[in-house]
C-alpha cells in the first residue's frame, strides 16, 4: 500500500545567480569583443564592448549578484572577463583516453569549443564560490562500430563527438576580481558513463533552492539525476528519460530546454544514418516534448509527445514564457506550434521560410533574417540569431500571443557594432548555449514511501543471436500499451 504525504514548503526568498544571461562574441581582428547581457533594471538587452584577449567559442559567464560578467568557461578553460586564463583554469575536461586524435593547436590555444550546451554553472551560498559542471569532449577518428555501443545504429559513420564523464570544478572568485580553479577540487567526475553530447541540463528543485542536473545517457535510454545542495552534489540514480535517446540521433548537434516554470523539457536533436532524408535536403529532426518532476528530478513517463519535423538545417527550438507554444528556428526559417499537438509537423506557422540554395557567402549572412539560435530571455522575449557569423539579431517581443502575426517579431533589432575592416561576417555564434534559468517558483512535493523505479530489469541475451533469442522478465512489461519491436 503506498502512503502519501504532503510537504508544504515554506523558504525565504534566495536570489539566483551563477549563470546570466550573457553571450560574448570575440572579433577575429583584434582585442575587441561585445558582451550582450540582460540589463535587469531596464528589464531589455545591452550590448556592450570588452576587452578579450584570446579566441573564444560558445561561451557560458560567470555573472554576480548585479548580473555583471566576471568571466566565462569556452569548454577547456576559465577565463576571466578580460580573456586572460584564470588561475588554475587550464585543460579542464582535457581527458586523453580512447582518444586517437589529439586536439591540434588552434584548439589549445583558444580553449575549445565543447561547451556547446554541455556545461552549466549554479551558484553556492557563498557570492565567491560557483560550481562548474561540464562534460568532457571526445572526438574518435575511424573506429569499430563494435567499439562503442551506439555507434552500431550510425550506418559506419565513423566520425563522433562523445563524452564518457561529467566533471566538476569549484571556481571561487578572488578579492581583486580574478576568477580561480581549485586545483584540488579540479575536473572532479560525478558521472562515468558514456553521456550524450549537447545535452546536460539544469533546472531548480521544486523547493527553489537547490537544482537538478539531468545527463541522459548517450547509449541507453536512461539519464541520471544529480541533486546539487550548495556544494553537496549527490547522484540520485539512474532513470528512464526517452526512447529517442540514442536511435538515429546526431550527438554533435541538438538542444535540451526546460519550461519557464520547469515542468517541461523539449529535445530538439538531428537524426541520421538509416533516417530518412525529407524534401530540405537534409536529415529530418526530431523533436520532444515530455513533463517533468521538480520534486523527484525526472521525466514523468508515457507524458512524451514525439514528431519528425522536415525544416533546414542548423536549428533549435524554445518554449514561450507559457509554455502552450514551441518556437523552431533555422537557416531562413522560423515558425511556431502548440506544445501540446499530437503533431507538430502538420501544425506549424511559419513566420518565414526562404531558399537559400545558390546564394553567395554574403547573400547568406547578410540578406535575410537567421533563427537557428534561439533564447528565452527574463522579460519573456525570445532573442533569435545565426549560428552563422552575422551581426544581427532579432526580437519576438510577445511570444504568447494567439496569432503568429501578433508575435511582436523585430527583425534586426540589435545589430552589434562593425569590427575595424568594416566587415559584416565577423560574429560566429556557434549554437549559442543556452542558460540556465535559476529563478523558478517553489511548488509543494507529494512523496511516495513506495516510490515507484522505472528502470527495468530485461535482460536479453544471447548476443549475436543465431536461433534462438531469449527475454528475461518481460513480464512486468506485460500489458496492452507495451510495444515490442526487433530491429
Amino acid at each position: 500500500m503506498k502512503h502519501i504525504i504532503l510537504i508544504a514548503l515554506f523558504l525565504i526568498p534566495y536570489f539566483l545567480y551563477g549563470q546570466g544571461y550573457s553571450f560574448i562574441f570575440k572579433y577575429f581582428d583584434d582585442n575587441k569583443g561585445t558582451n550582450i547581457s540582460f540589463d535587469y533594471n531596464k528589464k531589455e538587452v545591452s550590448v556592450d564592448t570588452i576587452n578579450i584577449k584570446n579566441d573564444i567559442s560558445q561561451a557560458i559567464t560567470f555573472t554576480n549578484k548585479k548580473g555583471e560578467v566576471l568571466g566565462y568557461f569556452n569548454g577547456h578553460q576559465v577565463r576571466n572577463i578580460d580573456g586572460s586564463l584564470a588561475q588554475n583554469g587550464d585543460s579542464l575536461a582535457w581527458t586523453v583516453s580512447l582518444s586517437w586524435r589529439f586536439r591540434d593547436s588552434l584548439d589549445r590555444a583558444r580553449g575549445g569549443d565543447g561547451v556547446i550546451e554541455n556545461a552549466v554553472i549554479l551558484p553556492t551560498l557563498n557570492d565567491s564560490l560557483f560550481l562548474l559542471f561540464y562534460l568532457d569532449y571526445m572526438f574518435l577518428d575511424d573506429i569499430d562500430n563494435f567499439f562503442l555501443p551506439y555507434m552500431v545504429e550510425a550506418d559506419e559513420y565513423e566520425f563522433r563527438w562523445y563524452s564518457k564523464a561529467m566533471l566538476m570544478s569549484s571556481v571561487h572568485l578572488k578579492p581583486n576580481g580574478q576568477l580561480s580553479v581549485d586545483r584540488n577540487k579540479k575536473d572532479t567526475p560525478i558521472i562515468q558513463d558514456f553521456l550524450m553530447y549537447r545535452n546536460l541540463m539544469a533546472v531548480p528543485h521544486a523547493n527553489g533552492k537547490d537544482y537538478w542536473i539531468v545527463a541522459p545517457c548517450q547509449h541507453e535510454n536512461m539519464a541520471y539525476s544529480v541533486l546539487v545542495s550548495d556544494t553537496i552534489v549527490e547522484v540520485k540514480g539512474k532513470h528512464f528519460f526517452s526512447e529517442n535517446n540514442t536511435r538515429f540521433i546526431w550527438p554533435g548537434l541538438g538542444t535540451s530546454k526546460f519550461s519557464q516554470k520547469g515542468n517541461k523539457l523539449l529535445r530538439y536533436n538531428y537524426r541520421y544514418g538509416k533516417a530518412k532524408v525529407y524534401e530540405s535536403g537534409w536529415a529530418p529532426i526530431i523533436l520532444e516534448v515530455m513533463d517533468f518532476d521538480r520534486c523527484t528530478g525526472r521525466v514523468v513517463p508515457s507524458t512524451s509527445t514525439t514528431d519528425i519535423l522536415d525544416v533546414p538545417w542548423f536549428v533549435t527550438a524554445e518554449f514561450s514564457p507559457s509554455s502552450e507554444y514551441i518556437y523552431i528556428g533555422g537557416v531562413y526559417f522560423l515558425a511556431r506550434c502548440k506544445a501540446t499537438e499530437s503533431s507538430y509537423f502538420d501544425k506549424l506557422d511559419t513566420l518565414y521560410r526562404i531558399p537559400y540554395e545558390g546564394l553567395s557567402s554574403y547573400e547568406v549572412l547578410n540578406n535575410y533574417d537567421h533563427s537557428e539560435c534561439l533564447n528565452r530571455l527574463p522579460n519573456g522575449q525570445i532573442i533569435c540569431h545565426s549560428y552563422w557569423e552575422s551581426p544581427y539579431f532579432h526580437l519576438i517581443t510577445n511570444p504568447d500571443a494567439k496569432n503568429i502575426d501578433d508575435i511582436g517579431y523585430q527583425s534586426r533589432a540589435i545589430i552589434l557594432p562593425k569590427k575595424s575592416d568594416n566587415s559584416d561576417d565577423r560574429y560566429k555564434a556557434g549554437g549559442m548555449p543556452r542558460h540556465v534559468h535559476l529563478k523558478m517558483e517553489e511548488i509543494n512535493c507529494t512523496t511516495l514511501l513506495d516510490e515507484t523505479t522505472y528502470v527495468h530489469n530485461i535482460s536479453v541475451y544471447p548476443n549475436p543471436v543465431e536461433y534462438l533469442l531469449c527475454i528475461k522478465d518481460l513480464y512486468h512489461f506485460s500489458n496492452e500499451d507495451t510495444k515490442y519491436e526487433i530491429y
